[in-house]
């Protein structure tokens, strides 16, 4: 299986823009000085003093650099189930990322299978976005086998951390490592799963074409 999922529909992130104060505070500040020395009842110095703060305002705007913000844009389609189940997706992906990461020096094999795992979850991901009605086939995925394979990869990551070397924590660390390929396993076998009325379809066109072609001699 290809370790680089299909990436649509991401959620994403934009850069917003954000001018400087200064220019606000510079105008103001004009305001009030002029306010504290000059005779501010005559037209002609509001006047003068309303087209120096515009003009410092506009100079400090064009030359004082810019903030640029990133903002994070969650994922959306209009179908609040949809948007759960891409959420799920996304957060327990990238925790394993994590997760592999974390242990990929003292347990590379380990790393490899969570690493498999959150790949998996792109592509069920990505199926999902193509066809949403398969939610209904992942009620039980989503409550317990996705918490489980989390809950037991940060238990499996605190093992690691620890390096606990007695045998009643050995033998759950090896025990931990064999459940997290099984259910690295199972998360293929459940996304392989998705396509079954697809392979149906396929097999049931194939009968039907094999029946005709017997029956119209053309085989």
């Amino acid at each position: 299986m290809n370790n680089n999922p299909p990436n649509e529909k991401q959620s994403g992130k934009i850069e917003q823009i954000i001018p400087s104060a200064i220019p606000l505070w510079a105008a103001g500040a004009i305001w009030i000085l002029s306010a504290l020395v000059l005779p501010m009842y005559k037209l002609s110095v509001i006047l003068v003093t309303a087209l120096i703060s515009t003009a410092v305002a506009l100079i400090l705007k064009k030359t004082l650099p810019k903030e640029t913000r990133t903002i994070e844009v969650p994922f959306t389609s209009g179908n609040e189930k949809l948007d759960n189940a891409i959420i799920s997706l996304d957060t327990a992906a990238k925790r394993l990322r994590d997760i592999a990461a974390e242990i990929s020096a003292d347990s590379p094999q380990a790393s490899e299978t969570v690493n498999e795992t959150a790949s998996t979850l792109g592509y069920i991901r990505a199926e999902l976005l193509k066809e949403p009605d398969n939610i209904k086939k992942l009620r039980r995925f989503f409550d317990f086998y996705l918490p489980t394979q989390i809950k037991l990869a940060e238990k499996y990551r605190e093992m690691v951390s620890t390096k606990k070397t007695g045998e009643n924590s050995m033998n759950t660390f090896l025990s931990a490592e064999k459940a997290l390929a099984e259910l690295n396993s199972a998360f293929k076998k459940q996304y392989d799963a998705l396509f079954e009325d697809d392979s149906l379809d396929v097999e049931s066109d194939i009968a039907v074409l094999d029946t005709m072609l017997k029956q119209d001699n053309l085989k």
